[in-house]
């Protein structure tokens, strides 16, 4: 949780940092949260169902043509194990992303996006033993669409379908993967 806040805070002050200087340095800033849905987890012959969760997150980025950009994306996610309490699975992720605008001569502005990094996957208890955490190589795919409130100020509604292979904590080796659903608020800088 200590790097999202770290990151979050890069982003903002990258926003409201002062003038020129911050248009220059970014293109566009977006902060996000929204709902996520892990599917079971598998731990040697046992299946764990997972409680729907939360994500918060933040993007930011250059615009390299209207279509086309890319940037970096940080994201946080706690979901529960369903009937147990105080057992919950964290992750924070950091990848560099791509993503294709679609202009559909609208104030509605489609886009796909695809990102690779790193996922740190924790599980914690109320028992320490079973504690732990893995980064891994993670890599996540996104759609969504972005409506245009002002020129520089838009809202986005986005699906992002993240995954890590291998996690392995206390001796369980597991794939991550997530379905999240985010609203975003994006701030352009230019």
């Amino acid at each position: 949780m200590r790097k999202f806040v770290i990151g979050a805070a890069v982003a903002l002050g990258a926003l409201f940092g002062g003038g020129t200087a911050s248009a220059g340095l970014l293109d566009f800033v977006g902060i996000y949260a929204g709902w996520t849905q892990e599917p079971d987890l598998q731990a040697g012959t046992c299946c764990f169902e997972m409680d729907h969760g939360l994500n918060v997150g933040g993007v930011f980025g250059w615009n390299l043509s209207p279509e086309i950009s890319v940037g970096a994306d940080f994201m946080y996610t706690n979901s529960g194990y369903h009937g147990f309490h105080d057992t919950d699975l964290e992750t924070f992720s950091f990848m560099a992303a791509g993503y294709f605008n679609f202009d559909i001569g609208s104030d509605l502005r489609p886009f796909i996006g695809a990102g690779l990094g790193g996922v740190q996957v924790s599980f914690s208890s109320p028992n320490p033993a079973s504690n732990g955490s893995d980064i891994v190589f993670g890599y996540e795919g996104m759609a969504g669409v972005t409506y245009a409130l002002q020129d520089n100020l838009g809202l986005a509604l986005a699906y992002k379908y993240q995954a890590a292979n291998d996690a392995t904590i206390q001796g369980f080796t597991d794939e991550y993967k997530s379905h999240n659903l985010s609203l975003a608020i994006v701030f352009g800088l230019n």
